[in-house]
């Protein structure tokens, strides 16, 4: 392409979907992709904005994999985060409140889900209740023996519970 001096338009993938989305619905399939791709740069030529997007060399293959792999990933753990929330608001309502940072007498930041000491306890002990029997040394020891302001704290906190 380079070479024969092919010019192309290179979208972010994102603002791709969001725009086929908005215009084509949820649906997702080849044909709902050409379409809106083909309608977002119809778009933005009508704004003048689609020179910017105006390309000459070819696109990094590479990157784009890594892209879209990242993407994925992002979603899925999304998708166990969210899992593991409702997992959590079963097992137990304070822990659940209290990871959540809603919880009156306990004070956790919120997405304290994305902490991966957090994350190692719950994988490690499981059974929250068994909690209540943890020294501080013995939480530290599970969450990675990180020995920290931050992490003292939580540990405060979590033996609240």
């Amino acid at each position: 392409m380079r070479s024969a001096e092919i010019v192309f338009y290179s979208f972010k993938p994102s603002d791709v979907d969001k725009f086929r989305k908005a215009v084509l619905g949820q649906n997702k399939n080849n044909k709902k992709d050409a379409e809106s791709t083909a309608r977002y740069a119809m778009a933005l030529e009508a704004q003048g904005k689609l020179d910017k997007w105006k390309r000459v060399w070819s696109p990094d293959e590479e990157l784009q994999g890594l892209t879209r792999s990242y993407a994925q990933k992002t979603k899925e753990s999304t998708r166990e985060i969210n899992r593991l929330w409702k997992l959590l608001r079963e097992a137990s309502v304070d822990l659940y409140l209290a990871l959540g940072g809603d919880h009156p007498d306990i004070d956790i930041t919120e997405n304290i889900l994305q902490n991966e000491g957090i994350l190692v306890l719950l994988a490690a002990k499981p059974d929250i209740f068994e909690w209540k029997t943890l020294s501080e040394t013995d939480f530290l020891a599970v969450m990675g023996n990180f020995n920290y302001k931050g992490r003292k704290k939580l540990i405060e906190e979590l033996q609240k519970v």
